[in-house]
């Protein structure tokens, strides 16, 4: 064998070192081996109280973010619910005002009706039509308000008002029908 190291020119010690190197670095594995098998074992009882230590501390901190979390949406739901209160407030007071112009528009619409034609202004049966049934729309929304408490019926005055416009429009309607004394019908008649 010696020959054949001398034909390879590698030293015997140079052989040896690389055994002792091997034999080294196997030790070492055995060692690693057995640590990972023992070390929990002995270690375990260590680990484990500091794990419940810990968890009992990180227990505690959530706790704690848990209730610090739930105090800021506390906050922030209240906010929102006076926002929303906020919001709620002001379409009443949208949808009041919308009433209001609605109604008023009806009521307009009728009285200046009701003054045209108590001045002698002659109109066509359509718009007789369609002015009554803007007067019965008005009865009925208002009737309606009344009933879902959104209004009182305080403007008694308003309604006497409508009333007596719309007695004049029905009276001069019908007057009109019997005697064929609606613009356009001269012209129907003759047809």
């Amino acid at each position: 064998m010696s020959t054949w190291l001398q034909a390879l020119h590698i030293n015997g010690g140079v052989l040896v070192a690389f055994a002792v190197f091997f034999i080294i670095v196997e030790i070492i594995k055995g060692i690693g081996t057995l640590w990972g098998f023992i070390a929990p074992r002995f270690l375990g009882i260590k680990t484990t109280i500091y794990n419940k230590k810990e968890i009992e501390k990180l227990t505690v901190e959530n706790n704690k973010m848990i209730r610090e979390y739930m105090e800021s949406q506390d906050k922030i739901n209240e906010s929102v619910n006076n926002r929303l209160d906020n919001i709620e407030n002001m379409f009443t007071k949208l949808s009041n005002n919308v009433i209001s112009v609605k109604l008023d528009q009806s009521k307009e619409i009728v009285t200046d009706f009701a003054s045209g034609v108590a001045s002698g202004r002659n109109y066509t049966k359509e718009q007789y039509v369609n002015v009554m049934n803007v007067y019965h729309e008005y009865i009925k929304y208002r009737n309606d308000l009344i009933d879902s408490g959104q209004i009182n019926n305080e403007v008694e005055t308003d309604n006497d008002i409508i009333e007596i416009s719309y007695r004049i429009i029905k009276t001069n309607f019908e007057k009109n029908l019997m005697s064929s004394g609606f613009i356009g019908h001269e012209f129907e008649n003759k047809a």
